[in-house]
């Protein structure tokens, strides 16, 4: 794993919940992550088991596997502690519906109308957050034993399968996870998850690979989007997809577990607002 504390001085003092509290602006979109050796912290692990509701409880005993026990507890931590920072609420208090696409949303009154969404990988845990407005996110660690090309051709374009083809050995792994995040972002903001054919398509642009333009396929959907592609650590890729004018790039932070947290700035490449036509 490589260091991803580049970006602002880590924060001392735990989370800052009266400064959070006002900055979840329409239009801004706000990424935590635990990863690295915080995931399998006993602190945080304890932490977050004492704020999980009965049924919670009982759905992470189900786990066979502690990695995936601990992705689960680690992904509640971050929700309720996260959601009561933008809110002023507290932690125990959040609860949580499953909505008919199997993800969870707020339940009861959202004042702030805060949208969010949460990925979780081997060894990485996202959850994104923005204001009013649809919000999806995906992380992968990109591992060369889960390149599949066959995946790829299925559900990425022409031009996608071509770029990932023609790049070098040494490339073509971290052109599919790229790729396969950004159409995994896209699905689950518009919560529909991966289907045939895909509501659009990605493709790069420029030399540096720095542009990112999204081709709907099909005339059904008015909405304006905008996506970001973000190296979070070392092997990994996430991207974001937000539906709407964001106000700026997305803030990525590192959460650990006594509540600080330091600046992440890895943004691979981003696209400009992207409309079905």
């Amino acid at each position: 794993m490589g260091d991803i504390t580049a970006g602002d001085p880590l924060r001392r003092v735990g989370l800052d919940e009266e400064k959070l509290s006002g900055s979840l602006a329409p239009g801004c979109v706000h990424v935590w992550c635990v990863t690295g050796e915080d995931m399998d912290d006993p602190a945080v692990l304890r932490r977050g088991a004492s704020d999980l509701t009965a049924p919670e409880v009982a759905r992470a005993a189900r786990f066979a596997k502690p990695e995936d026990r601990h992705r689960f507890i680690i992904g509640r931590w971050m929700l309720r502690h996260l959601l009561a920072a933008y809110s002023l609420a507290v932690p125990r208090k959040i609860t949580f519906a499953i909505n008919q696409h199997g993800r969870p949303e707020l339940a009861g009154l959202n004042r702030l109308r805060i949208h969010f969404n949460l990925s979780h990988t081997d060894g990485l845990v996202a959850c994104a957050f923005t204001s009013g407005t649809e919000i999806g996110i995906d992380v992968e660690r990109m591992r060369p034993s889960r390149f599949d090309m066959e995946v790829a051709c299925n559900y990425f374009s022409v031009a996608a399968c071509r770029d990932i083809i023609d790049a070098s050995e040494g490339l073509q792994t971290e052109r599919f996870f790229e790729y396969w995040v950004l159409m995994e972002a896209c699905a689950k903001a518009r919560g529909t998850g991966l289907v045939r054919p895909a509501v659009g398509y990605f493709v790069f642009e420029n030399a540096g690979r720095s542009r990112i333009r999204f081709m709907p396929s099909q005339a059904n959907d008015p909405t304006a989007w905008n996506f970001w592609l973000v190296e979070p650590a070392v092997e990994y890729r996430m991207a974001v997809a937000m539906a709407g004018e964001p106000s700026g790039p997305p803030i990525v932070r590192r959460l650990r577990p006594d509540g600080s947290y330091n600046t992440i700035s890895r943004t691979v490449a981003s696209s400009g607002t992207s409309r079905w036509t």
